[in-house]
């Protein structure tokens, strides 16, 4: 079963006379640029973390490095 949540969105009696002279589903258009935005902030945050960590690992030797002295030990 599909569940959806009503939000509203207020805008000006201009805007809304402008809106009408498109015939667009402006419903669906929110929806969608909704679903890009939380696609952008969900990058943004993963980038942000992903800094984080490399922040956190600077100045540890590559890992490569630690796979070549796990090598040579055998």
């Amino acid at each position: 079963m599909y569940m959806s949540d009503i939000i509203t969105l207020r805008i000006s009696h201009d805007i809304k006379s402008i809106m009408d002279a498109f015939d667009i589903n402006w419903s669906e258009y929110m929806r969608e640029a909704i679903q890009q935005k939380i696609i952008e902030l969900q990058r943004e945050r993963a980038f942000k973390e992903m800094d984080e960590i490399r922040e956190k690992l600077k100045g540890t030797p590559p890992v490569s490095q630690e796979v070549f002295k796990w090598r040579k030990r055998r």
